[in-house]
């Protein structure tokens, strides 16, 4: 199970986004797993296209790459409660590192501060793989 933060989405679904082509290897390298995401980060990611209009759009998007939306429970607020008070994250990133750790999946996301947190954490890290061409891969 790979879990989705927001800015990996957000990359995905713009085409201008400087992260676009990284996301979208990113999902082709784990094209076999799952992908699952938190409602708090699917609320996240739907702010801009919101204030555009497009808000259905795009979830209808995130529906047909096939991104379960997993609901935030009391206990996945209570580990991000205590993640974020240890480590200063912002809520939305100690919910999606308490997702991808109640879920069992690699966290994918593209935010240096929050990868070496989960990692410190326990989480793994959902990666690009090396197929020796040119990189760079996300460290």
């Amino acid at each position: 199970m790979i879990v989705l933060d927001a800015n990996v989405v957000i990359a995905l679904l713009d085409e201008d986004d400087g992260s676009h082509e990284r996301a979208h290897d990113l999902i082709d390298d784990h094209e076999w797993d799952e992908f699952c995401t938190s409602a708090l980060t699917l609320g996240e990611m739907l702010v801009r296209p919101a204030e555009r209009g497009h808000a259905d759009r795009e979830h209808g998007a995130v529906e047909r790459l096939g991104v379960t939306v997993l609901p935030v429970t009391s206990s996945t607020a209570v580990a991000a409660a205590r993640v974020r008070a240890g480590r200063r994250l912002q809520m939305p990133d100690a919910i999606i590192l308490a997702t991808a750790r109640a879920a069992g999946g690699q966290l994918a996301t593209f935010d240096r501060k929050l990868r070496r947190i989960a990692r410190s954490e326990g989480v793994v890290i959902a990666e690009l793989y090396d197929d020796g061409g040119p990189g760079p891969f996300p460290v």
